[in-house]
């Protein structure tokens, strides 16, 4: 109930619902990206099969789409898949821009130009795509394109981006007013920004922490993941899965207060998971198995 916002969360807890593929299946070979639309089913980009694949809201298989291959509708390494008004649009982490398709038939219908390679997107409207590139130099910018690629504004995150490409890594969502949040993949740093660039909130949570480097090739490298995805539920709250410097590795999720990035509450997944998802019923998804299951999760709140 929306009401219980009022009320302090004291921690949350969840209820496998569903469990989709299994190590010893060939139904899923490794996934990458997940979306949901509005009655609940499922798709998901296959990195090992190059495609792209839709099952119902319990679990069943139902079609699939792609194949390896730089043409339409087809493959190298799919990556982040986004429902939006019976579309999905989906990225390569070869391929330049956004493939779209329709999500009732799975068939291809058209790729919207982008000229960078793309590490995280949103479709807040069908008009209105905003994109994280990989920029190696200069400002780092989140950009809003619409729907034939053309760029119809800048938000800059970071007045001096520095030429190591890992710097300015982060992911992104957005709430309903438009307010972006970033949980930075190689750095400690949450915040939130509206859409003219402000930042609302800025937060670190790991006490001491340094990133640890290795020197490959004469550039010093990160090691280790900070934070690897971030998500809102229902309420708002927003939650991020972390990485290798919590104490449970790629299974702690961070959930904070929307307003002001207070830290609400930790809860631990049973799995390592490189992803969370919330669908618009609140369920939560993560990985199982290495990458060969998806696990579908009730949230349970706990208030003092």
């Amino acid at each position: 109930p929306l009401s219980l916002r009022a009320k302090t969360l004291k921690n949350i807890s969840l209820k496998e619902e569903l469990s989709i593929g299994s190590k010893d299946s060939d139904e899923i070979y490794q996934w990458f990206g997940l979306t949901t639309d509005t009655i609940g089913n499922i798709y998901i980009t296959d990195a090992m099969d190059y495609s792209v694949k839709k099952f119902n809201s319990r679990g069943i298989f139902l079609k699939k789409t792609g194949r390896k291959g730089k043409g339409p509708g087809e493959f190298l390494a799919p990556r982040k898949i986004v429902y939006y008004d019976g579309y999905l649009y989906v990225t390569d982490q070869n391929i330049p821009g956004i493939q779209v398709f329709d999500a009732k038939s799975m068939l291809y219908k058209k790729s919207i130009p982008f000229k960078f390679p793309i590490i995280d997107f949103l479709v807040p409207d069908r008009d209105k795509i905003v994109i994280l590139p990989v920029l190696l130099g200069g400002s780092g910018n989140i950009f809003m394109i619409d729907s034939t690629g053309k760029t119809l504004s800048l938000i800059s995150f970071a007045k001096r981006a520095k030429s190591n490409m890992f710097d300015n890594q982060l992911w992104i969502c957005m709430d309903k007013k438009f307010n972006l949040y970033l949980a930075y993949a190689w750095k400690d740093k949450i915040a939130k920004m509206n859409d003219n660039g402000k930042i609302i909130f800025q937060r670190s949570f790991i006490k001491g922490f340094k990133m640890e480097e290795q020197k490959i090739q004469g550039i010093n490298l990160p090691v280790n993941m900070v934070y690897k995805s971030i998500a809102h539920d229902i309420y708002g709250n927003i939650f991020i899965l972390s990485g290798h410097y919590s104490k449970h590795p790629s299974r702690d999720v961070l959930v904070l207060n929307p307003q002001n990035g207070n830290l609400l509450t930790i809860f631990t997944l049973p799995e390592t998971s490189h992803l969370i998802y919330i669908d618009h019923h609140n369920y939560l998804y993560s990985r199982g198995s290495m990458g060969t299951v998806i696990k579908k999760y009730s949230l349970h709140y706990h208030y003092r």
